[in-house]
């Protein structure tokens, strides 16, 4: 999705920096005034007038040990606001995945409990001790336990990992015909060749997702007159706990709201007269050029 997003932009005309970091918001008195940036490959920074800005960093997965995040993931965002002066809320509230695979040729990814109702997960003395807290939480399928339950799983197996346990996925008793279930192959998410269906594999928590963020009103509209939000880097929309799907529905509602307020912002007669024309002489050359 992220590939045609950039290649319709380009088609637009869209000036794309990559190897580009923001390092800080320019605030001036009356709001945003523009970015400050670093380009990594040259060593080089500066920066360019813009009235509207829009954060879309994501979040900060990659400052945990296991994360199925990309390594890119580093709080950028969570940064570049506080230094602006923003406030931060619900940061307290990070969603762990219960079960991502932990042992050395397997990707560090989640794995879905709806396996449960295909697997066994045991302790270290194969007791099903997952499972036996089913009827505690008021669920009774791994499938349930994925969909309301998740959190108590993950605080459950970090527990158990605290104290020296072990959680193991039992894929050499998995069924051959079980591999064709939908619920299956969203969970495994990649192939198992017979050779890593002949033991136990060690799974445990993984961080997946920041619901903290930076507070927005309904058009990504921060304190900050002209600077906006969308995405994992915003606050206040999903509470304590995000729901599975609201991600890719909070990217697509409020990256489109954002997107057309801050245009909005841009072209007011107040704005900033003519940001593009302060970018600075390497990024319109490299734009003269053909190069991104």
């Amino acid at each position: 999705m992220t590939r045609e997003l950039a290649s319709i932009a380009r088609r637009e005309g869209v000036v794309i920096l990559e190897n580009h970091i923001a390092s800080r918001l320019l605030v001036g008195t009356h709001g945003v005034e523009g970015v400050e940036a670093v380009d990594w490959k040259r060593g080089k920074a500066f920066s360019f007038g813009a009235s509207a800005v829009i954060l879309a960093t994501g979040g900060g997965g990659a400052i945990y040990e296991r994360t199925d995040n990309p390594l890119r993931m580093t709080g950028d965002g969570y940064a570049l606001a506080l230094d602006a002066g923003l406030e931060l809320v619900d940061m307290e509230y990070v969603q762990f995945y219960p079960m991502g695979w932990d042992q050395k040729g397997y990707p560090v990814w989640m794995v879905g409990l709806g396996l449960l109702d295909y697997i066994p997960v045991t302790d270290e003395n194969e007791r099903e001790f997952l499972k036996e807290a089913f009827p505690l939480w008021g669920v009774s399928t791994g499938k349930e336990a994925n969909l309301f339950a998740r959190d108590r799983a993950a605080l459950l197996l970090a527990g158990h990992a605290v104290k020296g346990g072990r959680t193991l996925l039992h894929l050499e008793k998995f069924r051959e015909e079980a591999l064709s279930l939908p619920d299956v192959q969203a969970s495994l998410l990649f192939d198992l060749p017979p050779e890593k269906r002949s033991a136990p594999v060690h799974v445990s928590p993984v961080q997946h997702y920041f619901t903290g963020g930076v507070p927005m009103d309904s058009e990504g509209r921060t304190s900050i007159p002209g600077l906006f939000v969308c995405g994992e880097v915003s606050g206040g929309v999903d509470g304590a706990s995000r729901m599975g799907g609201n991600a890719l529905t909070n990217i697509l509602v409020f990256g489109l709201r954002a997107g057309k307020a801050a245009a909005e912002e841009a072209m007011a007669p107040s704005a900033v007269p003519d940001a593009v024309s302060r970018l600075p002489e390497c990024v319109l050359r490299s734009e003269r050029e053909g190069v991104s």
